[in-house]
């Protein structure tokens, strides 16, 4: 993944701010469209934890924050993604976003983090636990070693290649 992926989203502060949010191999950064704020940026290995939030947990936490009229007018038709983050102070940050396609960026940031932990994923090796006699072949879908006569696994059924 060497290209950005970008998504239209608001950020919810102390007030809504529209703007990009783009996803790097190595950081995320939100760009705002309004030019006196500042660009957020997060290094990966800074981020904890990346959730979706439904309209049904933020109309909980309005109903217990503002009451249940204010919760019921309030309802978001967005879901969230709420990126919890650790500043240089060691302080865990909430930062919210709201927009569409939302279930993406959750899986696109997923592995994004999932590649800066473990490295990029590698195909996996066949492994025999005992070594192959003359003639004989390994099943490459079910790894069961098979007679050297046999034209399919007697396993799984798939045709030797």
């Amino acid at each position: 993944m060497s290209e950005c992926i970008e998504y239209d989203v608001t950020y919810l502060s102390h007030h809504k701010i529209k703007g990009k949010l783009l996803l790097f191999p190595d950081k995320v950064v939100f760009e705002p469209n309004e030019e006196e704020e500042d660009d957020l940026e997060i290094p990966v290995s800074k981020i904890k934890d990346a959730r979706l939030a439904t309209e049904k947990d933020i109309s909980a936490l309005d109903a217990l924050l503002f009451g249940p009229t204010f919760a019921l007018l309030a309802q978001r038709e967005h879901k969230l993604l709420i990126i919890d983050c650790e500043d240089e102070l060691g302080i865990i940050k909430h930062l919210t976003f709201e927009g569409y396609r939302m279930e993406e960026a959750v899986e696109d940031l997923y592995d994004i983090r999932r590649e800066e932990k473990m490295g990029p994923a590698k195909p996996a090796e066949p492994v025999t636990k005992r070594k192959l006699m003359h003639g004989q072949w390994q099943c490459q879908r079910c790894m069961r070693i098979n007679a050297a006569n046999a034209k399919f696994c007697t396993r799984c059924g798939k045709w030797r290649t």
